[in-house]
């Protein structure tokens, strides 16, 4: 997909487990760095730590990351394991300290790179390439550090969002202005906090990048930018070290919401869960269900619904699946679609009242009756509860 579709909005729920400090000991980053003490966890399980309790991805929409990173591969580890129990992924593999071809790129949605060390410059070439082909990239510190990460390449050139920066100062810092609350990447994200200086200072962007959200001292956040490159592909900077406080206390706060932060970061760059299915059950009482979604749009297209189910946002949908097709005009014979289903599940089995007794005298010179019986209704097969058979039911309809 091509455009910028304001379809999905990703809604979790927000009941967490608190982080853990799984760190021996605070350290400097420099000490840290410089190899002269390791951060060694404790021996609670993985899924314990990073149970999120209430945490769904109710759209049913699922991505293949790749995390690319220079980094120790326990923080990989954290960053992945955060991820796929948001529930917004099919898998997050790794690659670390490593220079991916872009045919491997090309095996998943949506990319996440952060450097703690040094990646080659290679690699930028290979994400520009990825990026010339539609693919989504969320970019994170120390990537968006001048000296560290990937630098010169059309990657941080031509692509760039945020200008590199340095070391941002300050002391204890929290999610501050939200601009657009209604972005995908803020769906869900109610708080952050950010316990050092891992943050880049420069606040000056490209030109058509935009700042969705900022830290609390005024330092950008959150800055996208769309139709990027020949196949108008997504970027977001995410101004933030991506690994949490369940691997060392003075990282982000693993009771906030960074993860949902960077999940669905990555969902919006992959452009795949724009237009994904909505799916609903039955309105009490009907075999059918009032359905309302979000109308896609895209910046600067004239919006056509193509489809043929004489159906749209608001209207009754039946039981089953519904198709839904937009057209997005952009003129100059540049057309794209944007097709999902809305999909009616039936939960209730059917309902039948008998009527009272009828008690008529018989006709007379009759030993019967003539009985007009009250209207009973129908039955179809696929209405009838588990276990009930319709013998003699037509394959469509069954008489009652």
């Amino acid at each position: 997909m091509k455009k910028f579709y304001s379809f999905v909005f990703f809604i979790l729920a927000s009941l967490f487990v608190t982080g853990q400090d799984l760190v021996s000991k605070t350290l400097p980053y420099a000490s840290y760095k410089e190899g002269l003490q390791t951060p060694v966890l404790k021996s609670s399980s993985v899924s314990e730590i990073y149970s999120r309790q209430g945490l769904v991805n109710e759209t049913g929409c699922q991505i293949n990351a790749l995390l690319l990173a220079a980094d120790d591969n326990n923080y990989v580890v954290d960053v992945q394991t955060y991820l796929m129990n948001t529930g917004m992924f099919n898998l997050v593999d790794m690659e670390i300290y490593s220079t991916p071809t872009l045919e491997t790129l090309r095996n998943y949605d949506a990319i996440l790179v952060w450097a703690d060390g040094s990646l080659n410059d290679t690699v930028g070439d290979t994400l520009a390439a990825y990026i010339d082909e539609g693919g989504g990239v969320v970019s994170a510190v120390f990537n968006l550090f001048t000296g560290w990460g990937i630098e010169g390449t059309r990657f941080n050139t031509d692509y760039l969002l945020l200008n590199l920066g340095s070391y941002a100062s300050g002391a204890i810092t929290t999610l501050g202005t939200v601009y657009d609350s209604n972005h995908p990447i803020m769906d869900g994200v109610t708080s952050i906090t950010n316990p050092n200086e891992y943050r880049s200072n420069n606040a000056t962007m490209t030109t058509g990048s935009e700042v969705i959200a900022e830290w609390s001292d005024g330092l950008p956040l959150v800055v996208v930018k769309e139709n990027l490159g020949p196949a108008n592909a997504r970027r977001a900077d995410i101004n933030i070290f991506p690994p949490s406080s369940t691997i060392r206390s003075d990282f982000w706060d693993a009771s906030t919401d960074g993860d949902i932060l960077l999940a669905n970061a990555l969902l919006w760059v992959s452009k795949k869960c724009d237009c994904a299915d909505v799916v609903v059950n039955n309105d009490p009482g009907n075999c059918s269900a009032i359905v309302n979604y979000e109308t896609p749009t895209a910046e600067g297209a004239v919006v056509s619904q193509i489809d043929n189910s004489g159906l749209t946002s608001g209207d009754d949908f039946p039981v089953g699946s519904t198709i839904q097709q937009y057209e997005f005009d952009f003129g100059g014979g540049d057309l794209d679609t944007c097709s999902f289903y809305v999909i009616v599940n039936d939960i209730e089995a059917p309902a039948f009242t008998c009527p009272e007794d009828i008690v008529v005298f018989n006709d007379p010179g009759e030993t019967c009756a003539v009985v007009n019986l009250p209207d009973l209704g129908t039955i179809t097969s696929g209405e009838a509860a588990p276990g009930i058979t319709l013998p003699n039911a037509p394959t469509n309809q069954a008489g009652v």
